[in-house]
């Protein structure tokens, strides 16, 4: 933390030489920026936020930026800000999983987990190769649903086509 401090003058300057060498992407510099200033504590997050919020603002169309400043609003507790950049994610690109992991995951963070299974649902419709992942999302959202006989189908389905178990199904099921 202390070298990070020393530091936040050059991190400035970089920000700003980096940003003039491509303008087509500069927003990833801003990105970039702003997940580092998120990791160095809340002291950082407005920083961090502002930055965010710049590189939306310099790539408006597209949903990564949208994505990332929704992401900072989840890890911080700002889930109403949060839940406005993901909504505005799946109305942007409707057939994109980004938007939809992005809800389940912040209806999780809310224990609304009917919403959840359902946003996951939707993902797994749109990446069918990635049923094991959200067979064992979907499983830890029908756990805390009590409705323990759909859960342990889809750990039990998610598990069985993951023979390194890199899903967490068996951690779910054990729960």
């Amino acid at each position: 933390p202390d070298l990070f401090e020393k530091k936040t003058a050059e991190i400035e300057s970089l920000i700003a030489l980096d940003t003039q060498l491509d303008v087509t992407t500069n927003y990833l510099v801003w990105t970039d920026a702003g997940a580092i200033y998120q990791q160095h504590g809340e002291t950082y997050w407005p920083k961090a936020e502002a930055l965010l919020q710049k590189a939306r603002e310099a790539f408006p169309k597209g949903i990564t930026p949208l994505l990332n400043l929704g992401y900072f609003y989840l890890d911080t507790g700002k889930h109403p800000e949060a839940l406005n950049c993901f909504e505005k994610v799946v109305q942007q690109a409707p057939e994109a999983r980004e938007g939809y992991l992005a809800l389940a995951r912040l209806f999780e963070a809310q224990e609304k987990w009917e919403d959840a299974r359902e946003h996951y649902e939707t993902v797994n419709r749109l990446i069918p190769s990635w049923e094991r992942f959200m067979g064992s999302s979907i499983g830890r959202c029908l756990r805390h649903l009590e409705r323990w006989e759909e859960a342990e189908v889809a750990l039990l389905q998610s598990w069985s086509q993951d023979e390194y178990d890199d899903s967490g199904a068996m951690t779910e099921l054990y729960e």
